[in-house]
């Protein structure tokens, strides 16, 4: 996935390696013996916001010598003083936030000096909009370079920026009365959006409208009398911190709109029951919440997370989901090949050769994790799609319940996978889901004691061990997972999970629970094929026959309310084509399955077309 969010057809694009950019600095001691008149001496200046590899080089007169710069600080080069040269700003590699940029000077005729001048490409002017800074409390306005390690920028955690007495700060928006584009604290928001961004502020409900209590030194609140539209639960009553929502406390509440401070810690069972509330603004540093809160509240629709915390699982296969989703969206416009299930589609796809092979179709590769619920993953992805796209669906069948979408939870982990962007989480129904606030809760949780890290921090940056690399990306532009995975040397499985193609394990409410989710994406004129799922033979179980293949086969082909495009057999392969798991394709059968791929959908596509 390229920083500048620049869409490329034909065949795959090598990343930026430091490894390559570093062989480029080699001068000329694999040359024959040059005298001092036929080469040049080329030294690169140094400065505060960047480091050259190679400073000083010695060239051939006349030849061309590039230099690799590593800038920090957010900084890109801006210009050079030598008459030509070029820069690589189309495809810049940034790493944790720290950017490179090849640097070629053109027919080298003498030795000389050369200075840089360096530049922020992103810089976001936070406004505080009614409230004051918080480091000097004064100033309405605070500049934060951002980071080119995503196609879109993470806004920064306001709270740290702006305070104003007697109001919460609810996100941020590109116009000052809320009427422009609205951005979660932390949350992304397109480059060209990114200039200015206002500070949002709801008021404290009056304090005359709780009861609470009080105990060593925090404030629990115990009822609610008002009836404003918009409930904002004070950050302190009577001079001490609000850490508890209590049991009935605002039961029956009238408000349509729930916002609450980052100071809140629990909201207790029944704390909101029977409530009219239809959206909730809340901030990540909640500990204890559930279903049981909102017992009750059958129109809560929309939930806006504010980022209090640094990101856990930047870096991670989780955080590829808000990457793959910017990608997503920068194709609006364009007709699209989605590639959906979890991370047999991360491994087994190798997109560029499908844009080649259909030059109209953007690729987009949106796999990520299998046991993750599919379901919500669907519903985000069938908003960026429209009339004339093609979703290509290949659910993996060691896990049925989440990629058959029988489940109706959206499942912890899924908000792992929101982390680096919880606006995705704005754009769900939270009406057609159940254990929302459980696995939420769940979520926080688990991530309480893993490290803290940084929006800065890409997927793309790290392999699937979550060790950084320095030498290539992991992941293209596309979405897939690139980095070399060798066939195995014996037929074997890895054996973590067998997969079932047993037909009487899918029952007639498995098989219509995906025929709801495909009929969704026909309904908007989205062209839906079905295909297998890639698997070893060494990982099936005992009662997935080829009999009970090729029923099963028969099953999918007569129920589904979609064309099944791809024969059962051919997902079928030795153990000598995986990669670390069963269903993880090494390169050579990332390939085979590809090159199938292409001929299914084009003999289906002509079929269709006569």
């Amino acid at each position: 996935m390229y920083s500048d969010g620049r869409r490329i057809s034909g065949g795959r694009i090598a990343p930026l390696c430091l490894a390559i950019l570093l062989c480029l600095l080699t001068g000329c001691g694999n040359a024959a013996p040059q005298t001092a008149f036929d080469c040049c001496q080329i030294v690169i200046e140094s400065g505060e916001h960047y480091g050259v590899f190679g400073a000083v080089q010695s060239v051939p007169r006349g030849s061309d010598v590039s230099f690799t710069i590593q800038l920090t600080d957010h900084n890109l080069v801006e210009s050079v003083d030598y008459p030509d040269y070029t820069l690589t700003d189309g495809a810049v590699s940034s790493i944790d936030g720290t950017n490179y940029q090849i640097l070629t000077l053109h027919q080298v005729k003498y030795s000389t000096v050369v200075s840089l001048t360096t530049y922020q490409p992103y810089t976001i002017r936070y406004l505080a909009n009614g409230g004051v800074r918080m480091d000097v409390g004064e100033g309405d306005e605070v500049e934060i370079s951002a980071s080119l390690s995503h196609l879109r920028l993470n806004t920064a955690l306001g709270q740290e920026l702006f305070e104003r007495p007697g109001y919460v700060l609810t996100g941020w928006n590109t116009c000052p009365d809320g009427s422009g584009t609205a951005v979660s604290l932390g949350s992304r928001i397109d480059r060209e959006l990114a200039d200015c961004l206002y500070a949002q502020w709801s008021p404290w409900t009056e304090a005359e409208s709780f009861q609470y209590t009080v105990s060593q030194g925090e404030a629990t609140i115990t009822g609610y009398s008002g009836t404003e539209d918009t409930l904002t639960i004070p950050a302190e009553l009577g001079g001490f911190p609000v850490r508890e929502i209590g049991a009935l406390a605002c039961a029956d509440a009238v408000c349509t709109t729930l916002v609450l401070p980052e100071s809140v810690e629990t909201i207790a069972p029944d704390a909101f029951r029977n409530a009219k509330i239809e959206s909730v603004f809340l901030y990540d540093s909640l500990v204890e919440v559930s279903d049981e809160s909102f017992s009750g509240c059958g129109e809560l629709k929309t939930i806006h997370i504010n980022a209090a915390c640094a990101p856990r699982y930047s870096g991670t296969y989780y955080d590829t989901f808000p990457d793959k989703m910017d990608w997503l969206r920068s194709l609006e416009g364009e007709r699209k090949i989605v590639l959906v299930a979890g991370s047999s589609v991360r491994f087994g796809f190798d997109s560029a050769l499908l844009d080649e092979a259909f030059p109209d179709y953007a690729v987009a590769n949106m796999g990520v994790y299998a046991y993750s619920n599919q379901r919500p993953q669907y519903d985000l992805i069938l908003q960026w799609m429209q009339e004339g796209d093609i979703l290509l669906s290949t659910p993996e069948f060691d896990a049925v319940e989440t990629q058959f979408c029988v489940s109706d939870s959206v499942g912890w982990e899924f908000f792992c996978m929101v982390e680096g962007d919880y606006d995705l989480m704005s754009l769900l129904d939270c009406r057609t889901y159940t254990g929302v606030w459980d696995d939420f809760c769940t979520f926080l949780a688990v991530r309480r004691d893993l490290p803290e890290k940084s929006y800065e921090v890409s997927a793309q940056n790290y392999d699937e061990e979550n060790h950084l690399l320095t030498d290539r990306e992991s992941y293209n532009q596309y979405g897939d997972y690139i980095c070399p995975r060798p066939n195995q040397t014996e037929d074997k499985a890895f054996g973590i999970k067998l997969a079932n193609y047993d037909p009487a394990a899918y029952s007639d409410e498995t098989i219509q629970a995906l025929n709801r989710v495909y009929r969704r994406f026909q309904d908007k004129g989205v062209t839906v094929y079905f295909s297998y799922a890639p698997r070893s033979l060494r990982a099936i179980t005992e009662e997935s026959t080829p009999e009970n293949r090729a029923a099963l086969d028969r099953l999918l082909r007569d129920e589904l309310c979609v064309p099944v495009i791809s024969d059962i057999e051919e997902s079928m392969y030795t153990g000598y084509y995986f990669y670390a798991t069963d269903n993880h394709l090494s390169d050579e059968g990332v390939e085979i399955r590809t090159d199938r791929i292409i001929s299914d959908l084009r003999r289906q596509m002509s079929a269709e077309t006569g």
